[in-house]
């Protein structure tokens, strides 16, 4: 690897600043590196989560953490997706999916059997989500068929209604949804008299997402205890079934589709299904949403990664029926676009506390990641993706701080199988880095990578908690394909149904695993 040709200030509040409005990181964030991983809740077990990981799963991994020196726990979405395990395709953009909820202690003979019914799909190799999440349902629903004073609740969670206006929208589509055998509900349905029975279903709905909150919140301040900061993710688009599609469709164009153009990784494109935003006539309105939904969301994360960022900029947008092929930007001009995202960015950045990251990858124009520079916005740096204009690995040195680095996301394949499965591209890729090449990568090869990875200009450094995983004999599946957790384009049965090998007791009584991840949160640039 070549010479390090420029060393950066180890004053953060100096180094990743606004030059538009002198905004410096919030205070959280001010030191020179950070370093964490990428959780995907549900892929959790211990000996107390049911079927699927649960929000107090989440507090010994938290001690892990500071007990390791990593200080960022990331995780995927935790929106309530209904019946589809994919957290991208949310049913509520403010909305916490009950399928993590800790289950209380049972007290009847009905509760004992779905007990366990979920602790024998707490073993499957694969989480069936659908199942968890019906029987998870079951449970809570007898709970609150049992309590017998419900006037008292009921004035608790119209006090958190107020707090949170949201919910008495989502408490109703859910309500709708689930009347209607889970099938689309028309946009501006509404119940004008809820019966009794609906009347309780209702009410339902709002205590359990007061249970989420209250047990995500518990682990937030738990975090903020022990100084580990918790990144959120935030999905940019949101089902057409969905809570807030169906609650104020004039801010969604729901004829058309967003998507993406043909490229080297898809010929003929992509066609997602999600709508796209009403920007032009409705932009103080979304604007609104926004706030509302990161003013949520600061309840549980410290920061948040900016799903498919380019998409507040502009998006491929899609007639509904046609190909992806027949797609077009929107806006269309350089000026448009440009304009549009950076306003966007702009207010996000008022609008909450929380740090944004955002998630710039693919077929990005320079624009949009001299915008997000401009901003103070980290942007996204897979390793093996940051080549230059001749197509030659960029430095780890020459990154530029204000960004993350990482080796993998939840679409790709991890490092290893990406290394064992592109020996050319592997063998050119180890030779820029410095690194010895051989045809199957080793353990001690891969711990090599980590290393470089940590020790990049970026401030963050944050993987896939399988990549540590990897290194550990038996802590990822022998075949490799189940060590991925999404294959964008595709829909099966095993797309984001990932469970890790290991519990989360082996894992944070792993002494190798330890001293690795300790290693590695002292890498030097």
């Amino acid at each position: 690897m070549r010479e390090k040709k420029r060393k950066y200030s180890s004053n953060t509040q100096n180094l990743i600043i606004n030059p538009d409005n002198r905004r410096p990181l919030p205070q959280s964030f001010a030191k020179e590196q950070h370093h964490g991983a990428v959780i995907f809740l549900q892929a959790l077990k211990t000996k107390d989560s049911l079927g699927v990981g649960e929000f107090p799963d989440l507090i010994p991994m938290i001690e892990w953490f500071n007990e390791i020196n990593f200080d960022v726990l990331q995780l995927l979405p935790l929106n309530d997706s209904g019946l589809d395990p994919s957290p991208y395709n949310a049913i509520s953009a403010f909305a916490l999916n009950p399928i993590f909820l800790r289950l209380p202690i049972p007290q009847n003979e009905n509760q004992k059997i779905i007990i366990r019914k979920l602790k024998t799909l707490n073993e499957c190799k694969l989480v069936k989500y659908r199942k968890v999440y019906l029987l998870k349902d079951d449970y809570f629903t007898d709970i609150f068929a049992n309590i017998k004073d419900k006037k008292q609740l009921y004035e608790e969670l119209d006090q958190f209604s107020q707090e949170s206006p949201w919910v008495k929208m989502y408490a109703q589509y859910k309500l709708l949804r689930e009347q209607n055998d889970w099938k689309p509900v028309p946009p501006n349905t509404q119940i004008k008299k809820l019966s009794a029975s609906q009347r309780e279903r209702f009410y339902y709905h709002l205590w359990v997402q007061f249970l989420c909150r209250q047990q995500m919140s518990q682990v937030k301040s738990y975090a903020d205890s022990l100084q580990v900061l918790i990144k959120g993710d935030l999905p940019i688009l949101l089902s057409p079934d969905s809570a807030d599609v169906w609650s104020a469709p004039s801010n969604f164009n729901l004829e058309f589709s967003a998507g993406a153009p043909p490229d080297a990784y898809a010929k003929n494109g992509q066609y997602w299904g999600f709508p796209t935003f009403n920007w032009i006539e409705h932009k103080e309105d979304l604007l609104q949403w926004c706030h509302s939904r990161l003013k949520n969301f600061e309840k549980y994360y410290h920061a948040y990664r900016i799903d498919h960022v380019v998409g507040l900029f502009r998006l491929w947008t899609i007639l509904r029926g046609k190909p992806a092929t027949e797609g077009k930007f929107v806006p269309s001009t350089k000026k448009a676009w440009l304009s549009q995202g950076k306003s966007i960015l702009k207010k996000f950045l008022t609008f909450s506390k929380m740090l944004p990251i955002a998630e710039d990858l693919g077929s990005v124009p320079i624009e949009v990641k001299e915008c997000l520079q401009t901003l103070g916005i980290p942007g996204t740096k897979v390793l093996i993706w940051e080549n230059d204009m001749n197509g030659f690995p960029i430095p780890l040195d020459e990154y530029p701080p204000i960004s993350m680095s990482t080796l993998s996301t939840h679409d790709t394949d991890l490092f290893k199988h990406w290394w064992n499965e592109n020996p050319k591209t592997s063998e050119t890729w180890a030779k820029s880095m410095g690194l010895p090449y051989k045809k199957n990568i080793s353990k001690a090869l891969l711990k090599q990578v980590l290393r470089l990875c940590h020790g990049s200009s970026s401030v963050f450094h944050i993987n896939l908690l399988q990549e540590y995983l990897c290194i550990i004999p038996n802590y990822t599946w022998d075949d490799q394909r189940k060590d991925r957790i999404n294959i964008p384009g595709t829909v099966g049965d095993k797309n984001w149904c990932y469970r890790y090998r290991p519990s989360v007791e082996q894992m944070i009584s792993c002494r190798q695993l330890k001293e690795l991840m300790r290693e590695l949160a002292i890498s030097e640039r």
